[in-house]
């Protein structure tokens, strides 16, 4: 349940309210639940249509994700001048505020997630951290020490003093000029303006609220992070947010190869053509010892309320149980000797690369052909022993259910 809203105490000590963000964030979705279907009734949506507002909603929506939040709020990337310049151009036609103070107030939320210095708290409901935050001024809105290294990128400056204006020619001069080609002026407006900016701005602010409060928590539960990969269809791969907050330097949102970003696969594409460089990764062996962590955690937490609710059962099953958690030593012990071989390959191929390592949120160092087949050797090893140790893990929470499903019970 969302806790009442109340202002924040730096807040009470200089109160400032932005009317301009409050009537700009509640009058476009009253327009767009009045426009939008008016336009629908009356108006057939062609092909070329629909092409222009996927392009505008992908190309925006990749200005906040790849440019805004993964490019200059994490560094988790570099670019080209062409590719920094375009992510600040349909980043601000996303009306989002420049990419200077989105990074500062993202990276205030990460320093401080969840506490009263996180400018979008999720701890303070979902409302607040959806949208009322944005109503809100800080008083320390104007310090910028936390971006210095923006402030010093001529073009982020360029951006940040010519936001409105490239914010209100880019939609206005693109839409008149695409709705001029496919000959429906109105059509662009309505789909491709009022309804995108719309639809980009909630579904950015889906990860504010949503995704600190609904998914799971496999890399860890310091924060009400979390992962779901229903919000990451709609929000460009940012869905994965557990991942994220634990490993914020990583450019990929969805490690997996199969778990939709195209944030992830379009840095990964202008790598390949050059544009991009420098991706950061985390290292595979990261990955999964906070899974183990967290997992572990959480089966431990179980064997402890069983042997306390029930301990007269739990003597019974004992044998058991120690049985499997020798087991699971043997798989995890397994698994800890191919994260150090590894790791070891990393340092040695670094030696040759001159490559930087920097504990878990360092860039992945691959390494070179001679030694990629023991490299994937080694990985192959630590994902056989992390399956067999999962699925031991998974036999003794089966074994506490059947024995006891009170301690299941919060």
């Amino acid at each position: 349940m969302d806790q009442p809203f109340s202002v924040p105490q730096a807040l009470l000590e200089k109160p400032s309210f932005n009317w301009v963000n409050f009537l700009f964030l509640t009058s476009t979705p009253l327009l767009a639940l009045v426009i939008v279907p008016w336009y629908l009734h009356h108006y057939d949506m062609t092909g070329a249509e629909f092409a222009i507002q996927f392009f505008f909603f992908m190309i925006t929506g990749l200005g906040i994700t790849m440019g805004y939040h993964r490019f200059f709020s994490h560094k988790t990337y570099e670019a080209n001048p062409f590719v920094k310049l375009t992510l600040l151009v349909f980043g601000a036609m996303a009306i989002q505020n420049s990419a200077l103070l989105w990074s500062s107030d993202h990276r205030k939320h990460h320093q401080f997630t969840d506490t009263d210095q996180d400018p979008y708290n999720a701890k303070r409901g979902f409302w607040f951290s959806h949208i009322i935050w944005i109503f809100w001024e800080a008083p320390d809105r104007s310090n910028i020490s936390n971006v210095k290294d923006l402030a010093g990128d001529p073009l982020v400056m360029w951006q940040h003093r010519n936001y409105l204006m490239i914010a209100i020619l880019g939609n206005v001069l693109l839409l008149t000029l695409f709705g001029l080609i496919i000959g429906n002026v109105l059509g662009v407006f309505v789909m491709s303006g009022l309804f995108r900016i719309v639809l980009n701005h909630h579904f950015t602010f889906f990860i504010n609220s949503f995704a600190h409060i609904t998914g799971t928590q496999p890399y860890s539960q310091k924060d009400t992070s979390r992962d779901n990969f229903l919000l990451a269809l709609f929000t460009y791969g940012e869905g994965y947010h557990n991942f994220h907050h634990r490993f914020p330097n990583d450019y990929r949102n969805g490690v997996r190869w199969y778990q939709f970003d195209p944030s992830k696969w379009v840095i990964l594409a202008f790598e390949k053509i050059g544009w991009t460089s420098k991706l950061n990764r985390t290292p595979f062996e990261f990955i999964l010892r906070e899974k183990v962590k967290q997992h572990k955690s959480g089966v431990e937490t179980l064997w402890d309320r069983f042997r306390e609710k029930d301990p007269k059962t739990f003597q019974q099953v004992t044998s058991t149980l120690h049985s499997l958690k020798t087991k699971i030593d043997q798989a995890e012990t397994k698994m800890q000797e191919a994260f150090a071989q590894l790791q070891k390959i990393r340092e040695n191929n670094s030696k040759t690369t001159g490559a930087n390592k920097n504990g878990a949120l360092s860039p992945s160092v691959f390494p070179k052909t001679s030694c990629k087949s023991i490299f994937k050797m080694a990985r192959k090893n630590a994902e056989n022993a992390y399956e067999e140790w999962l699925r031991l893990m998974q036999q003794i929470i089966t074994h506490v259910k059947v024995a006891l499903p009170s301690a299941l019970a919060a």
